[in-house]
């Protein structure tokens, strides 16, 4: 994910050439999203000797056999379909969180061995809770961290801050916890994903 890869790793990235390449067995493939790639991506993407895949976003049709597979259902129930098509923008991980986001908000049940919709028209089951359907993924995802308790969430803040990889014991003295709780804690977290 070069979007988010830090600059150490854009420059060694850079600094390799054929001469290098040419000496050892060595192929690299890396992804980024296009609308988020910084000049220094856009350097390597176009530099020479590099071959880049365009990867477009899905079809409504792949989107819908996307969201049988997950479900495992070979005929989902439609207004799923329609309404998992019209807002995951061809895009796999959206059509993934507003399955996660329908479950976890009640509007898709599994029941008798099947999943169904509640009620049948989608927009109606969050008009009827008082609240606006989901419109972006960031409202998903915002409505997720909604539902872990505070405590939970401050953690998950405290360790985002630290960075993707940091010391256990740095963040136990950071929230002020001992590592039980902190356990408690992400096990709610884990549980909501």
């Amino acid at each position: 994910d070069l979007q988010w890869a830090d600059d150490l790793t854009l420059a060694v990235l850079e600094r390799l050439d054929d001469t290098i390449l040419s000496r050892a067995p060595l192929i690299i493939i890396a992804n980024y999203r296009s609308e988020e790639a910084g000049a220094a991506v856009q350097r390597l993407a176009s530099k020479p000797g590099n071959r880049e895949v365009n990867l477009g976003r899905l079809a409504g049709t792949q989107i819908r056999a996307l969201v049988g597979g997950m479900l495992s259902m070979s005929a989902p129930p439609e207004p799923l379909l329609t309404y998992i098509d019209a807002h995951a923008e061809g895009i796999p991980f959206f059509a993934a969180e507003y399955l996660r986001s329908l479950v976890a908000a009640g509007a898709l049940v599994y029941e008798v061995g099947t999943w169904s919709t509640y009620p049948r028209k989608l927009d109606e089951f969050f008009l009827l809770r008082g609240g606006e359907l989901p419109r972006t993924l960031q409202d998903l995802i915002r409505g997720r961290l909604e539902r872990l308790a505070k405590e939970s969430l401050a953690l998950l803040e405290a360790g985002a801050v630290l960075g993707r990889r940091f010391s256990v014991h740095l963040l136990l003295r950071m929230v002020g916890k001992t590592a039980g709780e902190c356990n408690l804690l992400l096990e709610g977290a884990v549980a909501t994903q």
